[in-house]
């Protein structure tokens, strides 16, 4: 068996250490993300990325320029699936399938929802101290935030309103919401979302994607601008 590198064990701890914050709030592991269903079809992820090894350090000369150089270090993303907004892009997910952060369209790096963008933490330095910092994020930021989408009832209250007034994630809140009230049964709304959605779009090619969803999903040929 090939023994894992310093690396991987660091990142091994650090997400051991994570286990006792998380499972009590109803999040299982599973390979390197925490994942609890809040609702059916309702999925919310916290996930360990850690940087690529493709290149591995030190980053030749040549190539520094293509993207920054992650290789020791790891982020945290965590998201909310949600069956009917992923739908609107993909086809449903197969149920024997592993729901990833990649699968959420509400989504941003723990640290996207503080004052830094992109943050990235060393497996290089002691990992007690990085699961404290990434614990105390994921206690005053990061649970709460995924608490505010736990149901579709708080999506439909607060997703527009928090890309508008806190922090933007996303231009197609709009048409995330009305894919929520479409299953709910609400055509009305979801087409009064779609054709504000459409009024504010700029975008030709777009704009010609909401028409031709909007006939395709029920909603009948939405109003010229």
């Amino acid at each position: 068996m090939t023994s894992k590198s310093p690396i991987v064990q660091k990142l091994d701890e650090i997400q051991g250490r994570l286990v006792a914050l998380l499972k009590p709030v109803g999040f299982a592991r599973k390979g390197r993300a925490f994942r609890r269903e809040t609702e059916c079809g309702i999925f919310q992820i916290i996930a360990l990325q850690a940087g690529r090894f493709e290149l591995g350090p030190p980053l030749p000369d040549p190539v520094k320029y293509l993207r920054p150089d992650h290789y020791g270090e790891f982020t945290v993303n965590i998201g909310v699936h949600v069956a009917e907004m992923f739908e609107r892009t993909n086809p449903p997910h197969n149920s024997k399938r592993v729901i990833d952060d990649s699968h959420c369209d509400i989504r941003t790096r723990l640290s996207g929802i503080t004052d830094n963008d992109d943050q990235w933490w060393s497996l290089i330095e002691d990992c007690d101290d990085v699961a404290d910092d990434i614990g105390a994020l994921l206690l005053h930021v990061g649970i709460p935030f995924l608490e505010r989408f736990r149901s579709r009832e708080q999506i439909v209250r607060d997703w527009i309103s928090f890309n508008e007034t806190e922090r933007r994630l996303t231009s197609v809140a709009r048409l995330d919401v009305a894919m929520v009230l479409l299953k709910n049964g609400d055509q009305n709304g979801a087409r009064r979302l779609f054709q504000d959605h459409l009024g504010r779009t700029k975008l030709p090619h777009h704009a010609a994607y909401v028409r031709e969803l909007a006939v395709e999903l029920g909603l009948g040929v939405l109003d010229e601008d």
